[in-house]
């Protein structure tokens, strides 16, 4: 939305928004408490009607001389050209027939004495089309975002009116019937009803989140974006005073009676001037940076809102939603295969954008996002809309530097690729900075959007004190999505994974060890051959040319494999981790880790201390019936070795070629036997304990 409207803001622009507030938004909408309407993807506008004539204002200069008439638009240059200019005229038309309709006595209702009022709209339809083809030519006046010219201040200010909103309301058949010949109709903006996320999951991961990032209580973004700014400052421009270093952090946030950079620096030597305007110049990056987490933790909540739910200006939702994905899916194609200039600023902004659209498959809605109102701010929820007009304008508009791009010369690309997913595999009790990062490198190969690790929920002594929820938290702390998290009974199954996708559409890539895939029998057994009790294949993928073959079969790769050393573990590994974990200070913890957040930090050294002493109790009472079992041994290995003194006696006694001594076996039964009881006791353990 442009014009007039200015920037629609997202929760996190608001400056002045506390965690809180958001919190507080947040749960009203997971709630379904929020009320709100339908965004659409066309042209915005703002409608009045001055001096007894309909008029239009697309920036503040038009509404200060009381807006554009029909012949002022004739006169205008569009940015979008013709067709652009054809649309916005023959909406005016239909504008026109609509507002002849009304009474002198209405008019002054819906616009005021003096026509000061003008009433946020949009232009949509195969007239106006962006990225959404809705069915119909409409002109959807908008339920808030009214605004007046305020001369005195000469600013556009907001207005509520509800007067005037509510006779708007009562003309819409009227509206109708007038514009019933014309191209575009006029009509109300349609409500939008968002999903309701009642089970709090959604909400408490985006909370979570977001306090993560440093947002808690009643901080607001801009104190936490002041505080972010400091810790740069304080690495960067630490030669400075104090004073200075929140003069330039007041310059960047343009914070009330901020001073100019001259102002700032005036007498310093020269380097010190452009190390301080360096730092000025890099900020919008360091907002970008700092803002990112809070950014991708509402947008993905906002993913979750908006998931599925149909737009009121489309027949056929599911037939729009198919034709998005295809389009999306061209886009993505034609930019990873560009050669030509701008290849690398092209790749960047196709990272970006998948970062929050993941894969062009979570394109489930045709609805570009809700729009509603707290106080006097007007607010949007967005979700994978944002990132799909992103990649699709590449080829409109260009962007930045890049100009806009051509999809002729991808016109004969293949209609569809398999998507290949990676599966990183593992206890990860608890992940540590090698997993970490070998999952990183998966990424860097496969995407962020193809990439997952996969565990389980069992919780076992010794080895295994976190459930599936607590590894999650556990892997949050390296950056690692929740959703690019999947529980497996087994994680080591590869069939059970791959069998979760389509083998039609998508090949799995399963990410082992290299001593695994050479010697482990859960992995050593599958390249090439079919899998017991399945008719699905596993093949090495580094062997492969391209993904083919059967229906079914999946791919087995080495996993990077990263090494990491550190005083209190050695080489990382789970046991040695869990180890260091155990007795570890907060000062070891983040030298272990890699980072420090006291609440994992206590859940760590909780759970490894109450599962050490449940496995210290569990070894006294296994003692007794160990004991039990070595009296039970030792009568067996007494009553062999008496037969085999007779037999001696008697006349020699030799053993058969490849049989062990009697006290050999009795050592194997009782190794096996033992084996039996820790399995077993494990086993009663956790089922009575330790869940």
């Amino acid at each position: 939305m442009g014009g007039v409207a200015g920037h629609l803001a997202h929760l996190y622009d608001n400056r002045d928004l506390s965690y809180n507030n958001i919190k507080n938004i947040l749960s009203k909408a997971a709630a379904g408490e929020l009320v709100g309407t339908e965004k659409t993807d066309g042209y915005n506008i703002y409608l009045g009607h001055v001096d007894g004539l309909p008029r239009a204002a697309r920036n503040k200069g038009d509404m200060a001389k009381g807006g554009m008439t029909f012949e002022d638009l004739v006169n205008r240059e569009f940015q979008g050209g013709t067709k652009a200019k054809n649309a916005y005229l023959k909406a005016f038309q239909s504008y026109k027939k609509a507002t002849d309709s009304l009474s002198a006595k209405e008019k002054t209702t819906i616009f005021g004495p003096a026509g000061e009022i003008f009433y946020n709209a949009e232009i949509q339809g195969p007239s106006a089309q962006n990225v959404i083809n809705y069915d119909e030519d409409i002109i959807s006046i908008h339920r808030m975002g009214h605004k007046i010219y305020n001369a005195e201040t000469n600013t556009i200010d907001q207005i509520d009116t509800p007067e005037g909103s509510a006779a708007l309301d009562n003309l819409v058949d009227r509206f109708e019937e007038a514009t019933a010949d014309e191209p575009f109709s006029v009509r109300r903006t349609a409500f939008l009803e968002l999903n309701k996320l009642t089970d709090g999951h959604d909400l408490n991961i985006a909370l979570a989140k977001i306090q993560k990032a440093g947002l808690t209580g009643n901080t607001t973004i801009g104190e936490y974006l002041e505080e972010g700014l400091w810790q740069e400052a304080s690495r960067e421009l630490n030669f400075l005073s104090d004073n200075i270093q929140q003069q330039v952090i007041d310059r960047i946030l343009k914070k009330d009676d901020f001073l100019s950079l001259t102002q700032i620096y005036k007498g310093f030597p020269d380097d010190i001037k452009t190390r301080i305007k360096d730092f000025v110049a890099k900020s919008p990056l360091t907002i970008k940076t700092l803002i990112w987490p809070i950014e991708a933790a509402i947008h993905d909540f906002a993913v979750e809102l908006l998931k599925g739910v149909k737009s009121a200006y489309i027949l056929d939702n599911d037939a729009e939603v198919d034709k998005l994905k295809n389009e999306v899916e061209k886009a993505i194609k034609a930019i990873q295969k560009h050669k030509g200039p701008y290849k690398e600023d092209m790749l960047d902004i196709l990272r970006q954008q998948l970062d929050k659209l993941k894969h062009h498959d979570n394109i489930d809605t045709v609805v570009e996002g809700f729009v509603f109102q707290v106080g006097d701010q007007m607010y949007k929820f967005t979700g994978n809309f944002a990132p799909i007009n992103q990649l699709l304008g590449l080829f409109k508009y260009g962007r930045g530097s890049v100009p806009p791009l051509s999809l002729d010369e991808d016109e004969d690309l293949e209609p569809s690729e398999k998507r290949i997913i990676a599966i990183y595999p593992g206890r990860f009790q608890p992940m540590g900075p090698h997993h970490a990062e070998t999952f990183k490198r998966i990424q860097d190969e496969f995407g962020p959007e193809n990439s997952f690790v996969a565990t389980s929920n069992v919780v076992n002594l010794p080895k295994s004190p976190l459930n599936f929820a607590e590894k999650q938290l556990v892997m949050m702390e390296y950056g690692i999505s929740p959703d690019s998290v999947v529980m497996a009974k087994n994680p080591y199954n590869a069939v059970e994974i791959s069998e979760r996708f389509d083998p039609a559409t998508t090949a799995v890539v399963y990410m082992v060890g290299e001593k695994d895939m050479m010697e482990d029998p859960r992995f050593k057994k599958l390249g090439g051959k079919t899998t017991k009790g399945t008719d699905r294949y596993f093949r090495n993928y580094e062997e492969e040319e391209e993904l083919k073959g059967y229906d079914k079969h999946g791919y087995i790769k080495v996993a990077p494999h990263v090494s990491i050393e550190i005083p209190e573990v050695g080489e990382m590994s789970g046991t040695n981790i869990r180890k260091a974990l155990k007795d570890a200070d907060e000062t070891a913890f983040e030298r272990i880790m890699g980072w420090y957040d006291e609440e994992v930090y206590r859940l760590l050294k909780d759970k490894l201390q109450s599962k050490e002493d449940e496995l210290k109790e569990a070894q006294f009472n296994l003692g007794i019936f160990r004991g039990l079992v070595d009296e039970v041994l030792a009568e067996e290995d007494e009553e062999e070795i008496e037969e085999i003194s007779v037999a001696s006696a008697a006349g020699g006694y030799s053993l058969p070629l490849g049989m062990k001594a009697p006290r050999a076996k009795a050592k194997k039964k009782k190794k096996e036997l033992d084996e039996i009881v820790n399995e077993f006791y494990d086993y009663l353990l956790h089922t009575f304990k330790g869940n």
